[in-house]
């Protein structure tokens, strides 16, 4: 009988500790608000602003759009126009931006801090002996390969920073839609990190030479995919690297990646990228 009572009231002091529960509220420092400026810049296409409002970590509110804000563009030290500003937080300027060219950009929306950043628009990749070769599938794989070759020429005298992206595109109800084609790196370089379906390199183990490159592509018959090889400005190179890491790390309590874009009193970047693309069957 003592046996048993001891059992008892074992059972009830761990339903006991069970029962209790401890709130802990976070003491997050706060921090004023400050203009989130987001863009790259591609010779390509005209160029487009995205701005907003900083806001806590803990926030659950939408991400706070800007649309009264002032941005002037200049080009090469010279002023060029403001942008426009279209909805939802978007600046648009009439012009695309030129190749080799520096830009700054500054914006000043009421009660923030006015912004500034400034990045060099790059010039397109130069891809030399193009060709494909069909393939069986891959290992565990139903959809047959496409081999693509070609070498990417480097540039000369300064450091090269690139992605490459595979996709088709498909039109649904009248809007366009990129899906993703599975791809890999079979010779030449292996990435140094990926942010969705982008696979970013340096040319530091090629610097200023000819690398030949070999990718096998997963393409469903009658598809054409795009393979895009894309030059981009060193600082959006390292936001995005630094992107992914952030995205790596999902604790809420571990100590905190520091993104460092390049927009000076804000947050955010301002990049540049120029596209070589590939169409492959």
């Amino acid at each position: 009988m003592a046996s048993n009572f001891k059992w008892l009231g074992l059972s009830a002091l761990l339903l006991g500790l069970l029962g209790c529960e401890s709130v802990v509220e976070l003491d997050m420092p706060a921090q004023a608000p400050v203009v989130v400026l987001n863009s790259v810049l591609n010779p390509d296409s005209t160029i487009k602003v995205a701005l907003g409002r900083s806001q806590s970590a803990l926030s659950n509110d939408t991400f706070p759009r800007i649309n009264n804000a002032v941005v002037r563009l200049y080009e090469n030290g010279r002023y060029c126009c403001n942008l426009q500003p279209v909805g939802a937080g978007l600046y648009r300027a009439p012009e695309a931006p030129q190749a080799g060219a520096t830009y700054q950009l500054e914006a000043s929306a009421p009660g923030l801090p006015s912004v500034t950043a400034t990045t060099v628009v790059p010039g397109a990749p130069h891809l030399l002996q193009v060709r494909t070769q069909p393939g069986a599938p891959a290992p565990g794989g139903t959809l047959p390969t496409t081999s693509l070759f070609f070498s990417l020429a480097d540039s000369v005298g300064s450091p090269d920073f690139y992605y490459v992206q595979a996709y088709a595109l498909e039109y649904v109800a009248g809007r366009r839609y990129r899906t993703p084609v599975a791809f890999s790196f079979q010779h030449g370089l292996i990435p140094e990190f990926s942010l969705g379906i982008r696979y970013f390199f340096s040319d530091q183990l090629f610097s200023d030479q000819a690398v030949p490159l070999e990718f096998s592509l997963e393409i469903a018959p009658g598809q054409l995919a795009r393979f895009d090889v894309v030059r981009v400005s060193q600082e959006y190179f390292e936001y995005c690297r630094q992107l992914e890491r952030q995205q790596r790390n999902d604790n809420l309590f571990a100590a905190p990646v520091s993104v460092p874009g390049n927009v000076a009193g804000g947050l955010g970047i301002l990049g540049g990228a120029a596209t070589t693309t590939l169409q492959v069957r």
